[in-house]
């Protein structure tokens, strides 16, 4: 059964945006895997690089600014050679934002919210919302690494 999860972001305007995911359907969601995997995996490793010096939890160890720097370099590079806003907007087709569907359409109305109403100066939550969903879509696969990878940006859940 495909679960589904809300969160709350705050956008570049302080104003706050609550967002619904819903998993991917199995096929889907194991289709869109391998380029998860590769588009991720080098941020992982990037990350690993700082150890896990104190034991214990990842998200409970200081993170090294320029690690995570280069960490997200890599990580949307590899957003743009999976074809970037398209790839994010494949990524974001079972999402609502305040109760709106994702227009795969780009047009935004009542009933939808579009990939430029939402995220046009506000790359940030952009950020935060792809965690989101790839977490609810991921986590058990991934092990909070995903998490760890992009925490530092989820700073409104």
């Amino acid at each position: 059964m495909r679960k589904s999860e809300e969160r709350c972001f705050v956008d570049a305007d302080g104003n706050e945006q609550v967002y619904k995911v819903t998993q991917f359907p199995g096929e889907e969601g194991f289709n869109l895997l391998p380029e998860i995997v590769e588009m991720i995996g080098d941020s992982l490793a990037k990350l690993a690089t700082m150890g896990n010096s104190g034991g214990g939890d990842f998200l409970d160890q200081d993170i090294d600014a320029s690690l995570l720097g280069e960490a997200l370099t890599v990580f949307s590079k590899k957003i743009a050679e999976k074809g970037g806003a398209e790839f994010i907007k494949k990524l974001l087709a079972g999402t609502t934002r305040n109760g709106k569907e994702f227009s795969k359409m780009g047009i935004s109305s009542n009933q939808t919210w579009s990939f430029n109403e939402a995220f046009t100066g506000n790359y940030s939550e952009m950020f935060r919302v792809v965690a989101f969903v790839l977490e609810a879509n991921y986590k058990s696969f991934l092990s909070g690494s995903l998490t760890g990878i992009l925490n530092p940006l989820q700073k409104d859940q």
